[in-house]
């Protein structure tokens, strides 16, 4: 078997991330205000990492970035 063959035949990941993980556990005002924050490219990711970390969700740049680049469509 070939690595084209195994990459089609690699099970995709379900998991969910962190970041994921804090929206879901948020009330949904806070949620959607996030999430459109997430979506806005004029807000800078340190930004909302700082704005998360004063409220008690660790998070990284790194992993903001990540996020975006997942699910936000340019």
């Amino acid at each position: 078997m070939g690595f084209e063959d195994a990459l089609a035949n690699a099970k995709p990941t379900n998991r969910q991330g962190l970041l994921d993980k804090y929206v879901a556990g948020l009330d949904a005002d806070d949620a959607a205000k996030l999430i459109e924050a997430l979506h806005n490219p004029l807000v800078p990711t340190n930004q909302i990492v700082l704005a998360m970390n004063a409220e008690g969700m660790a998070i990284t740049p790194n992993t903001v970035h990540i996020w975006r680049r997942k699910n936000v469509v340019t």
